[in-house]
């Protein structure tokens, strides 16, 4: 399977003209050329080549619309006048309800959730998602929470 430069000019004006995609047509090209090196083993050579590329290209284009809707209904737009120091502030509370507002808000409700010692399993249950995007999710509102505050761990939140 080799593509060629003119497989991919096709790609991209096909990505500009029926998949409306709100982001670079180069990144979705882009992604589709690696998904189907990635899955070349599943290319079944007495197919058409091109009809496959445009396969993988709608499809990534799907689940990137179908990604930024999930992302629109949890946005909310950060504070921006919000600063995170890097040491303890005597008014500790407000500080972290700072970093939890300025968090995504999916990732909060994890963070909150398991902070309240709900398995995965339950978070994943009454926020309807994946248990693998509960824990993703976890680790992303730990690290976004670990650069707001500068606690590299939670033994600096009690001393404070």
């Amino acid at each position: 399977m080799e593509i060629t430069q003119l497989e991919i000019s096709k790609l991209k004006a096909f990505a500009i003209k029926h998949l409306q995609y709100a982001g670079d047509p180069d990144d979705l090209v882009s992604e589709a050329l690696l998904k189907a090196m990635k899955y070349k083993h599943r290319y079944k050579e007495e197919g058409h080549l091109m009809g496959w590329l445009v396969t993988i290209l709608r499809n990534t284009a799907i689940n990137e619309y179908r990604r930024n809707q999930v992302r629109k209904k949890y946005y909310i737009p950060p504070d921006q006048n919000v600063t995170y120091p890097r040491r303890p502030i005597k008014d500790v509370s407000l500080f972290v309800e700072a970093a939890l507002r300025d968090m995504y808000p999916l990732h909060r409700r994890i963070l909150i959730l398991r902070a309240c010692d709900f398995s995965y399993k339950e978070i994943a249950k009454r926020l309807e998602i994946e248990e693998g995007t509960v824990m993703s999710g976890l680790y992303r509102a730990r690290k976004f929470f670990r650069n707001h505050t500068g606690w590299e761990s939670y033994e600096e939140y009690e001393a404070c």
